[in-house]
């Protein structure tokens, strides 16, 4: 009977930092020799079972596409690579990205506001701590010219804010190198098992065989995949149900996780789906609404958009209810302004800091609507509508609001509720995925 040896790599997912330095940066050699690591790192990787993930980077990616390649060839997986991208470089060549689909995961993150580069690579950035296990710093550039766009230093403090276990490769030269020679207080806090003498010796080894050997025998000692499936890198969804005032408990869920973890939770999950109040709540986050500011909205103002609390009030609305709409819909709509806006200019879908699905019902044609963010070449057509307006269009429930009216440059349509088919968005959220981003495994959050 055979055995299945079992590496300790397996499942691990490891972030490859850096890039190979222009010429006047470092030297022939060390650009050589930060290659050649490249190239016997992630194949040392593959073979053990583990996954690399890499920001797409043009001097890394041919070589870890090249290995990649190799490896399914002899039956490896297609997820041992995982190329990050953001949505500010990608949106201009679609057809590269799906090529680049057929050879290995591809991850793109959304743009930041403003066409701003660098939020944009930060939002990418979290995106690819919150998933590694390890990260090996290798090469980089930019220290020198401009060092305030150095991905290495950015991408490490990432990755140590996170606590997980680093890696810097400096004895190679560029932004590794300059960034270890004026910070040596880094060598105290990269938590990968080494002593600080052994860490020094490490970010001075100029020997490529040495180091693969070395990062990859210190990384089978680590406890790197505790307890998670090793399914390379999981999409994240987070469903959240309709409910009217009910959405108070789910937004006091979300603040009390913000609070606990000091994170945001729209920066950690790649798609939030959001039917209803679900859909209020979904739309708040995207635009950067904490959850403790989103729990501040349903007790403040809950009470003047779903006013049945008292008996009067229910025999005031019970009345109302019988010739028109319970609720007044100009109300909700002054109240999602407010909390979206803040009496300030409008803020538009495309705005979202993260991909949204919104679930409506469009009343005139008699069918299903979902409101997206433009997070597809496809999906491009509802990012210039007013976010306050999507929110309540699916927040209009049928007889207890009027119709949503929603206008484009062409026509002008009427929306319901969205819980009229989704109330759980979690399967057009999951179908979602599976269309647009060839996703097959994922990890949800319902509330």
């Amino acid at each position: 009977m055979s055995v299945k040896y079992f590496s300790p790599v397996e499942g691990a997912r490891i972030w490859l930092s850096g890039s190979v330095p222009e010429p006047h940066m470092c030297t022939e050699q060390e650009r050589s020799a930060i290659l050649e690591f490249v190239n016997r790192f992630s194949m040392q990787i593959y073979q053990s079972g583990g996954h690399i993930l890499h920001g797409s980077h043009p001097s890394f990616t041919p070589i870890l596409l090249e290995q990649a390649e190799n490896y399914q060839k002899k039956g490896g997986k297609k997820d041992c690579l995982t190329l990050c991208i953001s949505r500010f470089f990608s949106k201009e060549n679609d057809i590269m990205i799906e090529e680049l689909r057929r050879k290995c995961s591809i991850y793109e993150t959304p743009e930041a506001p403003g066409n701003d580069r660098d939020a944009s690579l930060i939002i990418l950035r979290k995106w690819i701590a919150a998933r590694s296990d390890a990260i090996v710093a290798v090469g980089g550039k930019w220290w020198i010219d401009i060092s305030g766009r150095a991905g290495v230093p950015v991408e490490l403090e990432c990755a140590i804010e996170r606590g997980i276990p680093c890696f810097l490769l400096g004895g190679l030269g560029g932004a590794t190198k300059d960034y270890l020679s004026k910070h040596h207080e880094l060598l105290l806090k990269l938590k990968n098992g080494l002593t600080e003498n052994e860490n020094k010796a490490l970010s001075c080894e100029k020997n490529v065989s040495e180091l693969v050997n070395k990062v990859s025998e210190q990384l089978c000692r680590l406890p790197l995949v505790r307890g998670r499936g090793s399914d390379g890198i999981s999409f994240r969804i987070l469903a959240l149900d309709g409910g009217g005032i009910k959405g108070a408990f789910t937004a006091s869920a979300i603040a009390t996780w913000e609070t606990k973890t000091k994170l945001n939770m729209a920066d950690h999950f790649d798609l939030i789906a959001g039917t209803s109040t679900g859909g209020i709540l979904a739309i708040g986050l995207g635009l950067g609404l904490s959850g403790k500011e989103m729990l501040e909205f349903y007790k403040k103002r809950g009470q003047y958009i779903f006013p049945v609390t008292s008996l009067s009030s229910r025999f005031k609305y019970t009345l109302r209810h019988l010739f028109q709409p319970k609720y007044s819909q100009e109300t909700l709509l002054r109240e999602l302004e407010e909390a979206f806006y803040g009496g300030k200019e409008q803020k538009f879908l495309k705005e979202s800091k993260c991909r949204l699905l919104i679930p409506t019902y469009h009343a005139i044609a008699g069918k299903s609507y979902v409101f997206r963010t433009p997070h597809h070449s496809l999906l491009t057509e509802d990012g210039e509508t007013p976010a306050a307006a999507v929110a309540l269009a699916t927040a209009a429930a049928p007889s207890f609001f009027s119709a949503s009216k929603i206008g484009n440059m062409t026509t002008e349509n009427s929306y319901f509720d969205g819980g009229v088919w989704a109330n759980s968005p979690v399967m057009a959220a999951i179908v979602e995925a599976v269309c647009f981003f060839l996703v097959f495994l994922w990890n949800v959050l319902m509330f």
